[in-house]
């Protein structure tokens, strides 16, 4: 359980069988905006994936600072 923190974006975690889509409990246990998934093994951006609270992907950009 995650305290009440509005400033939170959302979550991260790794699937180490590699496969980055959401399953049910993710979803469920969601919290904030978003949800990114790695799977491993991570070589790339390839291997990131990133939805909303429906479980729908987004579009990840990754930008320079």
């Amino acid at each position: 359980m995650l305290p009440m923190d509005f400033s939170v974006v959302g979550t991260v975690h790794s699937h180490p069988s590699g496969n980055i889509n959401p399953s049910n409990l993710d979803l469920n246990h969601f919290f904030g905006r978003i949800l990114m998934i790695v799977g491993f093994p991570f070589f790339g951006k390839e291997d990131v994936a990133v939805y909303d609270s429906n479980g729908e992907k987004l579009q990840l950009r990754i930008s320079p600072e």
